[in-house]
């Protein structure tokens, strides 16, 4: 309750201003309630209503900025009505002040010559409390450039009563948490009764609603509504009597410390120790990475940076509590600035363990928009478990990360996910699958495009309820870059959605040009690559060889253009060998596969040189039987002295030397045996 002076109302019909049709630099006038009107820039027309005086104020510029004060006016104010008129085209732009408070601004709304009665509430807005004693009451241009404005009927109502709660605009509430607000009565002690309304209904606990003291302690059945809570005051003689005030209350699901954003917390790169923050009630400690607020790659106002350094210094967030309980991680991620390469390892620890379990990696190369790249790294742990976000590569370079969801344990949100290359040349039939994950029975609905169409394009649900793009673009023509995009709905609700960036481009064309296909031991192996033609006249590729089974000597050049082992093939190579040249186009990143078969034969033998077999019993017959290999000579010849060896210089006699030139058996006619000779041997060489 409030001393006051006598409520006194109050009306200036401006019939006493004097003004005529010209403006008046300054004046003063006595009004109809004894107030003395101070006057800046002001004339007696246009009038409002005709024969019915009124006060213009006048616009255009600063020197001739119009305005009107009043002399001191008793018994406060809580409500002012005045008649305006828009004067010329120019809208009409005023301040109304009282005690140099400013208390509201009126803009004219209509053309020249509209008319509008005004009413408003009057209170000082810095403290929110009632004028309930003397005041001063002035209407100021507030610019310059405002029009002129014509007022009357300027009626003031004197304080009487007046509510204030110490809650302004909306306020955020949590389920489960207490909410109290408290009304405050100014009036001139007449009888009153006052009453809390709260709309619409609220399911919770509500205290005091005989007091002037409201608690509300919501439930879960109040999360997502806004409800207002209202405080009035009526007179309990003078039920005219009224006065009411209130604000708003938004109920929300409490912050889940599984769910991470960056908003409202600011922190730098730290390298030694590291940065402590709580986050949505979770303690998390992070090394290399920092916040930002640029526009770059950021959902809301803020995201944080991970710089990968070096091995030796990666960007790391890891709780320094447990969760109870974890099915999957989901976030969004893209690459800063550029498109950079940085990898990323989400990772697990129980609460008695030292060691951090890896449960999936993910990299956002391809990354620029964090809104729409979510990656999802499923873990599925039971009991107290820590989390860490690491990068593993590539040096130097930074991620934002935004967003992060931390699932309970066999929450395992739905997911739509591609597979397939990204590449689709051109003659080719290229597949690429989209896959709806944890969702086994539900119901779906999908929604495609593929932006620009295609008419060798189809998208189709499969037997199993998921969705596949076949793409069988057949000319140079629909080269160039394709959006396709798939979404996953579950009664009209989206289930997840994804999309991916193909591209049309022709696929690489070579031959394999071996020097030689049958291969004689100990020849060398070497194959050109030659007649490549790349997509759009490129010209740079890289030629990957595989050979099976493999040459026992290594390649002596193996590039995108040769493949040559110098030392030649030995005997362990007889048989085929299958050589694949993989040729990547760079400028495409299309892979096409060429082979060639190998076939080596043991030819003159290699590395088979002057072999030597002893025969020391003499053949009746007169020849020797040996088994023979295509590409050998072989001599038979006797020797005189068997301990000093076969030498030549022991050899007493020497059949003619007889090449093999088909497998088989060879036969060595022998001499009839004499004296000197001691025993007969055969030497084996390879073909000249």
């Amino acid at each position: 309750m409030l001393m006051a002076l006598t409520a006194h109302a109050g009306v200036e019909t401006f019939d006493n201003t004097g003004l005529a049709g010209s403006w008046v630099a300054s004046g003063s006038f006595t009004g109809q309630e004894n107030v003395v009107w101070t006057y800046a820039n002001a004339r007696g027309t246009p009038t409002i209503y005709s024969n019915n005086p009124s006060i213009t104020l006048r616009g255009g510029s600063a020197a001739t900025k119009g305005w009107l004060l009043s002399g001191t006016i008793t018994g406060g104010v809580e409500q002012l009505t005045a008649t305006f008129k828009q004067v010329l085209s120019a809208k009409a732009d005023y301040d109304v002040w009282v005690n140099d408070r400013l208390i509201t601004n009126y803009t004219s709304s209509g053309g020249s010559g509209s008319v509008e009665t005004v009413t408003f509430p009057v209170h000082d807005p810095v403290n929110r409390l009632p004028f309930t004693n003397e005041f001063l009451l002035m209407i100021s241009n507030r610019l310059a450039t405002s029009g002129p404005l014509a007022i009357d009927d300027l009626e003031w109502k004197p304080f009487e009563l007046f509510v204030r709660l110490d809650r302004v605009g909306t306020n955020l509430l949590y389920v489960g948490g207490e909410y109290d607000t408290h009304a405050e009565v100014f009036s001139l002690d007449q009888p009153l009764a006052g009453e809390w309304i709260i709309e619409p209904d609220f399911a919770g606990t509500i205290l005091g609603t005989e007091t002037n003291l409201l608690t509300l302690i919501p439930v879960v059945a109040d999360a997502g509504k806004t409800f207002t809570v209202t405080y009035r005051v009526t007179g309990t003689e003078d039920p005219d009597l009224t006065a009411e005030t209130g604000c708003y209350l938004r109920v929300e699901e409490a912050p889940s410390a599984r769910r991470i954003n960056f908003e409202g917390v600011s922190f730098n790169y730290n390298t030694n120790a590291g940065e402590e923050v709580t986050l949505t009630n979770m303690p998390w400690l992070f090394f290399n990475v920092r916040t930002s607020g640029s526009t770059d790659k950021r959902i809301g106002a803020t995201s944080a940076r991970f710089r990968h350094s070096a091995d030796s210094l990666p960007a790391r967030m890891e709780s320094l509590d447990t969760f109870d309980g974890v099915g999957a991680v989901i976030l969004h991620a893209a690459y800063y600035g550029s498109n950079r390469v940085v990898k990323f390892d989400v990772q697990s620890r129980g609460k008695d363990e030292e060691s951090w379990t890896t449960h999936g990696s993910f990299n956002v190369q391809d990354c620029e928009d964090i809104t729409n790249s979510i990656f999802v790294v499923e873990i599925q742990r039971l009991g107290p478990t820590y989390i860490r976000l690491i990068t593993t590569g590539n040096f130097n370079e930074i991620a934002n990360v935004d967003d992060i969801f931390i699932s309970e344990y066999d929450n395992l949100p739905p997911r739509v996910s591609w597979s397939g290359s990204t590449n689709v040349p051109v003659g080719w039939t290229s597949v690429v699958d989209f896959t709806l994950h944890n969702a086994a029975g539900v119901v779906r609905e999908w929604e495609w495009t593929l932006e620009p169409p295609n008419p060798n394009a189809e998208f189709a649900v499969t037997p199993d309820d998921q969705l596949q793009l076949v793409f069988a673009p057949t000319a140079t023509n629909e080269w160039g870059n394709y959006t396709a995009s798939a979404t996953a709905r579950s009664g009209g609700e989206p289930l997840g959605s994804t999309s991916v960036v193909l591209r049309v481009v022709s696929p690489p064309s070579f031959t394999l040009a071996p020097v030689a296909a049958n291969i004689v031991v100990p020849d060398v192996v070497d194959i050109w690559v030659t007649n490549v033609v790349l997509h759009a006249a490129g010209t740079n590729w890289t030629t990957a060889w595989l050979i099976e089974p493999p040459f026992v000597n290594t390649s002596s050049v193996s590039n995108k253009s040769r493949f040559r082992i110098a030392a030649g093939t030995v005997l362990a190579d007889v048989g085929t060998h299958l050589v694949n040249a993989l040729l990547t186009d760079k400028g495409s990143g299309v892979t096409v596969t060429n082979s060639v078969l190998l076939t080596v034969t043991a030819g003159g033998g290699g590395d088979i040189t002057n072999e030597m077999y002893f025969i020391t019993a003499f053949d009746p017959q007169g020849q020797v039987t040996v088994s023979g290999k295509v590409g050998r000579v072989f001599q038979v010849f006797a020797a005189s002295n068997l301990p000093a060896g076969p030498a030549q210089t022991n050899w007493v006699w020497q059949g003619t030397p007889i090449t093999n030139t088909a497998d088989g058996d060879v036969v060595l006619p022998l001499p009839a045996p004499e004296g000197n000779m001691r025993f007969y041997g055969v030497i084996i060489r390879p073909a000249p």
